[in-house]
């Protein structure tokens, strides 16, 4: 199960204050968060692909992103923010945490 995750520039602080919102970074990744490719276009794209690359070389979880602490405002905080969305969905995915949902009645209900 391949899983993608997309994150636009337009919702980078730096990429605000600096005017260059036109840009998307796309990671794909398996249901562990273990990067298998990735798209970046954008300002300093080139710049941003090799953390990626590490991830992938290093064979460390997307999800680790999300702890690590970024400079800010930068654009390298966009791996951050796709860390994040791993780290979310890994955290929707828990059946501890599907049962709460449903308790609270914020979960998704299957038709029967």
């Amino acid at each position: 199960n391949l899983r993608i995750y997309k994150q636009d520039y337009s919702e980078l602080d730096r990429a605000i204050t600096e005017r260059e919102t036109l840009g998307r970074a796309i990671v794909y990744c398996d249901k562990k968060g273990m990067v298998y490719g990735a798209d970046i276009l954008g300002n300093r794209a080139g710049e941003l692909i090799h953390e990626l690359l590490m991830f992938k070389f290093y064979d460390i979880s997307l999800k680790k992103a999300a702890d690590m602490i970024y400079a800010y405002p930068t654009y390298s905080e966009i791996i951050r923010k796709l860390g994040k969305q791993v780290y979310l969905n890994d955290l929707e995915s828990n059946p501890v945490v599907k049962a709460a949902s449903l308790v609270m009645g914020r979960g998704k209900k299957t038709k029967k």
